[in-house]
């Protein structure tokens, strides 16, 4: 995801594993297959979260920042996307929505990462959009711990999705 003219995010479970090996970023494109459009950009150099733990599937740090090459042309439809802050996130309340987006997998699994030679979408190559109601906090922690017992959703952190599943 675009958030700045150099800059890109992305969860850090999708790069932390690829450390030295070349990652590009692919802007502009709806469809990763179709090289008619947008660019891929090489990453300079990534940021993983300092608190990102590989072993914990809710890792408070799942999330990297990417420095590109060189800066993306921000016009037309190729503009960074408005984060929400942490204060924000403190305040959302149940049942407001929200928008997500991505080339995943469009059922539970991992994505896999953008590399040099092909760009792999173990999921959608095309880019998916769904709405989803935000979900409290202490909802979520108590939905996952009947579960699994062992999620916790940070402050920090927000929960999405269908009480029913299939999109979150």
């Amino acid at each position: 995801t675009l958030i700045d003219a150099c800059f890109v995010l992305a969860a850090a479970h999708c790069i932390a594993n690829l450390e030295g090996s070349p990652l590009y970023a692919v802007i502009g494109r709806r469809n990763l297959r179709d090289a008619s459009q947008g660019e891929i950009i090489p990453i300079e150099r990534s940021f993983v979260h300092p608190s990102y733990d590989p072993d914990s599937v809710l890792s408070i740090g799942d999330i990297a920042v990417s420095r590109l090459a060189y800066p993306v042309e921000v016009e037309g439809q190729v503009r960074p996307v408005n984060l929400i802050t942490p204060l924000l996130a403190l305040t959302v309340n149940n049942a407001k929505m929200a928008t997500i987006f991505g080339y995943g997998r469009q059922q539970a699994g991992v994505s896999a990462p953008l590399t040099d030679d092909t760009i792999q979408a173990s999921g959608s190559n095309r880019l998916a959009r769904v709405d989803v109601p935000l979900v409290d906090n202490a909802v979520c922690n108590a939905d996952y711990e009947l579960l699994t017992n062992q999620f916790d959703i940070f402050p920090e952190q927000i929960c999405a999705g269908y009480e029913e599943g299939g999109r979150s």
